[in-house]
């Protein structure tokens, strides 16, 4: 393949990743399956790793979703946000931790299950939960904190004391599949549509706007977000914290009442 037959194949591949992401970031619809937009994206990062030119900023594997939508306020984390990368095979993995052994000699890893949800940054102010917002671009998100107030496992003010001044807290909203299959069943019997996936019914509770709806639905809405969950994964701003290692920072969370996995290696 020559250059220009690359570059050809390469805006391809973006306009369809990008009408992808915009259908699943914008509308909470899902056109492909993971399996089928990582086989995409992967096939345009080979076209780029051979064609570095090709690689542009705004190129589908440099972004982090697709901006923020126009139905909610825009926030800008204190630290970005980063998504997770992937790994097909055990040749990839080996690869991977190759790159850190190399970089970091010695280190040790804390692994998890993967929760399939919608990314969440909490924002905490002296223990005092002043802002939630998706992950958006990764630099701006949505600002969700009114109905993340009704989700049960988000508490609104830190357990403990002598809390930081500022601290962000990144972890995943989701349904757990018994709440999403009485969702859809809820969803089916009124009429409604019914969700494709968790994430997807996730993703499309969390984003609801509750002005102007009738009482019943206010009502309905209240309900869903009630049925989510979270589990907490991670940290972005937090000045000088106590902790050194990612163990510790869990430790530092489930202190907090935070909810964190409890499957953990």
């Amino acid at each position: 393949m020559d250059f220009d037959q690359a570059r050809s194949e390469a805006l391809r591949l973006e306009e369809q990743l990008r009408a992808l992401q915009e259908a699943y970031y914008s509308r909470d619809e899902l056109l492909a399956t993971d399996a089928e937009y990582d086989a995409l994206l992967a096939q345009l990062q080979e076209l780029e790793e051979r064609f570095p030119e090709l690689r542009g900023e705004d190129s589908p594997t440099q972004m982090v979703g697709f901006g923020t939508a126009t139905l909610f306020s825009p926030v800008v984390h204190a630290q970005r946000m980063f998504s997770l990368d992937n790994v097909f095979n055990q040749d990839e993995m080996n690869a991977w931790v190759g790159k850190i052994d190399t970089a970091h000699p010695g280190s040790s890893y804390l692994c998890e299950l993967k929760i399939d949800g919608l990314a969440l940054n909490l924002r905490y102010e002296s223990g005092v939960l002043v802002s939630a917002a998706t992950r958006g671009d990764g630099i701006t998100g949505e600002d969700v904190t009114e109905n993340v107030r009704h989700v049960p496992s988000i508490p609104h003010t830190l357990a403990g004391t002598r809390h930081p001044a500022l601290v962000e807290v990144r972890g995943e909203v989701f349904f757990s599949l018994a709440d999403f299959e009485a969702l859809n069943a809820r969803q089916a019997s009124l009429g409604d549509k019914v969700f494709a996936n968790p994430r997807n019914a996730a993703s499309g509770t969390l984003r609801q706007k509750g002005e102007g709806k009738k009482e019943a639905q206010r009502e309905s809405m209240i309900q869903r977000l009630g049925a989510l969950s979270m589990i907490v994964h991670g940290m972005g701003a937090w000045e000088d914290p106590p902790v050194t290692t990612h163990s510790g920072v869990y430790g530092v969370l489930e202190a907090w009442g935070l909810p964190t996995s409890p499957e953990v290696t």
